[in-house]
C-alpha cells in the first residue's frame, strides 16, 4: 500500500495515526490503541526502569505491557504534543509530556521523546521512546516489575 500513496499522503497518515495514538492512549483504550501497531512490531526504550523492559516484541507483549501500565492510571493526558514528519515519510518523531493521575493518587509526569517508523500499510512498526527513567521508576516500581 506505501508504494501507492505519494510520500506527502504517507506523511499526512502516519501524522494521523500518532494523533489517534494519543487519543486512545489518554482514553486508556488500550485495546483499541494497539490496533494501530503492526503484527510484528518492536518497542526500544533505551532508558526503561522500574521494572519497565528495555525492549518489547510483536503486538500481544505490547499489549500487554500497555494494557498492564493502563491499569495502574486513574486518568491520564499528553500535554503539548509535538508530531513531526521526517524527510523519510515513514517516519515520525514525537515529543509528549504524560500526565496523569495514578490509582493510589500519585501524580506523574514526565518528559518523552519518541520516533515512529511504520510499516507499509501506515502500522507502527518500530517505536523508540526516551522519557526520564526516575519518574517511570518513581510511578511504576510501586506497583511491582512490568514483565
Amino acid at each position: 500500500m506505501s508504494s501507492e500513496l505519494s510520500g506527502d499522503d504517507r506523511r499526512a497518515r502516519n501524522a494521523a495515526t500518532l494523533e489517534t495514538y494519543f487519543e486512545r492512549l489518554a482514553a486508556l483504550d488500550v485495546d483499541s490503541w494497539i490496533e494501530l501497531w503492526a503484527e510484528g512490531c518492536v518497542q526500544v526504550m533505551p532508558f526503561a526502569a522500574g521494572g519497565v523492559p528495555d525492549r518489547v516484541e510483536g503486538r500481544d507483549q505490547v499489549w500487554d505491557l500497555y494494557r498492564g501500565m493502563a491499569e495502574d492510571y486513574a486518568e491520564l493526558a499528553f500535554d503539548d504534543v509535538e508530531i513531526l514528519p521526517l524527510d523519510d515519510p515513514d517516519k515520525v518523531l514525537a515529543l509528549w509530556r504524560p500526565r496523569g493521575r495514578m490509582t493510589d493518587g500519585r501524580a506523574y509526569a514526565n518528559e518523552n521523546v519518541g520516533l515512529f517508523e511504520f510499516d507499509a500499510d501506515g502500522r507502527i512498526a518500530m517505536f523508540t521512546e526516551y522519557f526520564h527513567p526516575v519518574y517511570v521508576a518513581q510511578a511504576f516500581a510501586a506497583e511491582g516489575a512490568r514483565s
